[in-house]
């Protein structure tokens, strides 16, 4: 015959995952829609995170070419965009 301790032990070992399943799978669905808002607004300047990968970037430069921004200022990049344009490498 078990003991409580091995039964509390026992029950800790199923419920916890179970618990971490039920909190974790919702937070992570769901946390996609908060972080990709994008929300653009009327200004001359364009702020492009420096971690997103190359290829993203070809979406920033079609952004910028559209004539809208005046200046790019990147996060954690060595190139900086002006007009269009590389302005430092």
């Amino acid at each position: 015959m078990p003991t409580a301790k091995k039964t509390a032990i026992i029950l800790a070992f199923l419920l916890l995952p179970w618990s971490l399943y039920k909190l974790l799978v919702p937070a992570l669905i769901s946390i996609h829609s908060f972080l990709s808002i994008t929300r653009p607004i009327d200004a001359q300047t364009l702020v492009v995170e420096g971690w997103i990968f190359d290829y993203m970037l070809d979406d920033a430069v079609r952004e910028i070419r559209k004539g809208k921004y005046l200046t790019v200022v990147t996060t954690g990049r060595k190139k900086i965009f002006q007009h269009g344009q590389v302005i430092w490498n």
